[in-house]
């Protein structure tokens, strides 16, 4: 091999090397950039316990729930709130609007061992966008209370829980006027959150038990609006639950699984077939109280939960993970507004927001 040929090779060994870590520079830079558009709602009123969920209809118009019993409502994207509904012995964990003016709220409801309430209406509804509430009437056994509540269509919502059992799926399909209430003790011990495509296709994750440590993490699909369900996930260990779902796209999709127990492997799911098949995938190697999960998009995601770390975040679809330790405290919901324009809740309100 002549002098030339071993310079030209050198040459692109050097090129080789500099580009490989010039870019995973470039992807540590995008990483802090994307985490540090997270920003907490400093006029969030709530500064102590937990604010399960969310739900705003457009960028500006949305709220909040406090798992003391607080309801609150920002038309000016978080930047106000005004408080619309307190009842300080309940727990409050769900909310969902079809419009402005109809909504539904969730409680854990009563004799839940770990979360306490004091409040046996597990569904309130509105018809003045929050200003007043009632109890919702439910036919078929009445649920122990609630986990997640969703908008399919204007008219139909759907709803299931709850943690640590029993069971039960409920659902509208005249915007509230009548409810359902379906129980399935048989098929799962715990239920968190439903997940419908339309109408007919969904899916609801949970537990195979009520008892936590030796529950494993269920999904659970229907074809028929909830009217029948069957397995189509169980995890390979014990001592976990699903606990939140979110599909960037139509097909794929992702799950947090909240590990109740110290050891064994810290995974989530990912499916990229729409919900049929579902893979376990590790993002940490020691335990991490995981609860919310939420995409950007296909590829840029964010898992939070644990009160006393950060967040965890991925920019390639769930391969790799990096602790983001200054975003988010005990995060249990994502809702995003394309992949500009998103909220994030847990101990505190976060805004993401990209301006162009």
């Amino acid at each position: 091999m002549d002098k030339k040929t071993l310079l030209f090779i050198a040459g692109l060994v050097f090129l080789y090397s500099c580009n490989k870590g010039l870019k995973s520079v470039l992807t540590d830079d995008k990483i802090v950039a994307y985490s540090s558009l997270w920003n907490e709602l400093e006029n969030y009123p709530e500064r102590t316990g937990r604010s399960d969920d969310i739900c705003f209809l457009t960028p500006d118009l949305g709220w909040a729930i406090n798992n003391k019993g607080t309801l609150y409502k920002t038309e000016d994207g978080g930047e106000s709130w005004k408080l619309q509904f307190n009842r300080d012995s309940s727990f409050f964990r769900c909310v969902v609007f079809s419009d402005s003016l109809n909504g539904w709220l969730g409680t854990i409801g009563l004799e839940e061992k770990d979360l306490f309430s004091k409040d046996s209406i597990v569904l309130y509804e509105t018809r003045d966008g929050g200003q007043n509430w009632r109890a919702a009437k439910i036919s078929g056994e009445y649920p122990k209370g609630l986990c997640g509540l969703q908008k399919v269509t204007e008219d139909m919502i759907v709803g299931c829980g709850r943690v640590r059992g029993p069971s039960y799926f409920l659902k509208t399909t005249d915007k509230g006027k009548n409810w359902t209430s379906i129980k399935l003790n048989d098929q799962a011990g715990a239920l968190i959150v439903p997940h419908f495509f339309d109408e007919k296709n969904g899916i609801m994750i949970g537990g195979t038990t009520q008892g936590k440590e030796n529950s494993k993490a269920l999904i659970l699909s229907t074809k028929d609006g909830g009217e029948t369900w069957n397995k189509v996930f169980e995890s390979s260990q014990k001592g976990e639950y699903c606990w939140k779902v979110v599909f960037p796209t139509r097909k794929i999709g992702y799950v947090s699984v909240q590990r109740n127990v110290g050891d064994g492997k810290f995974h989530f799911l990912k499916t990229e077939d729409g919900g049929k098949t579902w893979v376990e995938k590790e993002y940490a190697k020691k335990h991490y109280f995981t609860q919310g999960i939420g995409f950007l998009n296909e590829e840029i995601g964010w898992i939070g939960g644990s009160s006393s770390y950060g967040t965890y975040e991925t920019r390639d679809g769930g391969t790799t993970w990096v602790s983001v330790p200054y975003f988010g405290k005990g995060l249990n919901k994502f809702q995003f507004f394309g992949d500009t324009l998103g909220y994030a809740t847990g101990k505190r309100i976060y805004k993401f927001e990209i301006k162009k």
